[in-house]
């Protein structure tokens, strides 16, 4: 029996007139290397479990501006890998495997209730034992999808049977951690450990299985979930931007509160629009298409992008706070809106090279194209550098929340203006050899 032909999904079944659920059925495999398959997007069930991701982090926000210092930030990073490489292990399963049964909606359910618990109990030190529970019962949720995949595909079995490793591996670090709650040393480690193994789940599997065993990327599909992931958390600074705090001491809804809840929400907006700029167009651009190096420099880029998208509306709570309560923003606190910025600013330019770098400028460009493509380069790479910069000015300390808010804003909105006039050349010079050659400038069909 052909069991490639029956454990894969035909481009027919992918987009069916009539969706039928049924009880049970083995899951198939979306994607191989010897085909191209059809465009797809996230479920609906993949965004129910972001809808839980954005008070995952808004939770985890409150944690840090509750109590912010050295400690907390570090626990701060860590709640949020445990959350984020749970995040991708699930999506990693939907890019690959296509299973719509009730079985499947059961294991789902028991990931969503132990991604609950977690969210519940995020930021609480004194609930350790709870959280740890939680991560247990979301990461079993896991191993059973991994593992009876592995054990009912055939063609899945060495791919899926990596994760399932992986994921037993971690679960018997989070059971050993429940008997060390009152440690943290140990407990934090262990932790640790967790998002060490998991993280790289995918370059583990592509390490140790040869080529035919390996499973690729639904590359449309990744992208997409990669992008609901970064909207997600650019939902926590929309949150912090708009908080209502009419019922605390002192609140007035003067020209300050609307400047700074405006500059608060042009802030993450201003950087969505640098992030979603040029994203690939085709997957035959995308990092992941490329090459297995350019993959995994985009997939750790963007896993450190998005804690560092976190803490800006962790800085963005900071100053919507000071603004409503007539206070000053201590130094520490306009240095975590600076340096998120400038490192998340810096981050997304290294996406851009994961997709774009040595093919633009490409070879047939004209002159004048290289040259503003390269200038493009230029003000990109330079563009983060300015803001970090601002770290350095003495007067930090007792800042005024509006001026500083404001400073940070025009710069990202100048950078998007400032791009947006670059790439307005260059689909005009596009579109001027479309008139006078009827041929395209390789830039402006991407």
């Amino acid at each position: 029996m052909d069991t490639k032909a029956d454990s894969t999904l035909r481009p027919a079944e992918e987009k069916p007139g009539l969706s039928l659920r049924r009880l049970y059925h083995p899951p198939k495999t979306i994607a191989d290397w010897d085909s191209e398959y059809a465009e797809r997007t996230s479920e609906w069930f993949e965004l129910f479990v972001d809808l839980i991701m954005v008070i995952a982090f808004s939770r985890m926000a409150e944690f840090l501006v509750e109590d912010y210092n050295a400690h907390n930030l570090g626990l701060f990073l860590l709640f949020f890998f445990l959350f984020q490489t749970s995040w991708i292990m699930y999506a990693m399963y939907c890019t690959r495997f296509f299973d719509d049964s009730f079985l499947h909606t059961m294991y789902l359910i028991l990931y969503l209730l132990g991604m609950s618990g977690m969210t519940i109990h995020v930021g609480n030190t004194d609930l350790n034992l709870n959280f740890t529970i939680a991560m247990i019962i979301q990461r079993f949720s896991l191993f059973l999808m991994y593992f009876l995949t592995a054990r009912q595909n055939d063609r899945a079995r060495a791919h899926a049977g990596v994760s399932s490793y992986i994921l037993m591996a971690s679960l018997a670090m989070l059971v050993v951690a429940c008997f060390f709650t009152n440690n943290e040393t140990v407990l934090y480690t262990l932790w640790i450990l967790v998002v060490v193994i998991e993280l790289p789940n995918d370059n583990i599997a592509f390490a140790v299985l040869p080529r035919e065993k390996r499973l690729p990327l639904n590359i449309d599909h990744m992208s997409d979930r990669a992008n609901a992931f970064i909207i997600a958390v650019l939902g926590e600074s929309v949150v912090s931007a708009l908080q209502d705090y009419s019922g605390q001491r002192d609140f007035e809804r003067n020209a300050d509160f609307y400047v700074a809840m405006s500059l608060a929400l042009l802030l993450p907006f201003s950087i969505a629009l640098l992030f979603y700029h040029v994203q690939p167009m085709t997957r035959e651009q995308h990092a992941y298409r490329q090459s297995i190096q350019r993959g995994f420099i985009l997939y750790y880029t963007q896993c450190c992008l998005a804690p560092t998208l976190l803490l800006v509306g962790v800085a963005i709570k900071f100053v919507t706070k000071a603004t409503i309560f007539h206070d000053e923003m201590k130094r520490d606190q306009v240095e975590l809106l600076f340096a998120s910025v400038g490192v998340s600013l810096f981050l997304i330019f290294c996406v851009r090279l994961s997709h774009y770098w040595g093919n633009h400028p490409s070879a047939d460009d004209a002159d004048d194209v290289k040259v503003v493509k390269w200038g493009w380069w230029v003000v990109v790479a330079i563009w983060p550098f300015i803001v970090l910069s601002l770290l350095a000015v003495g007067e930090l300390e007792l800042a005024h929340p509006t001026t500083i808010i404001s400073i940070v804003t025009a710069l990202c909105f100048g950078l998007a203006l400032t791009e947006t006039s670059i790439t307005h050349w260059l689909a005009s010079r596009a579109l001027r050899d479309i008139a006078q050659y009827g041929t395209v400038d390789p830039v402006a069909s991407e």
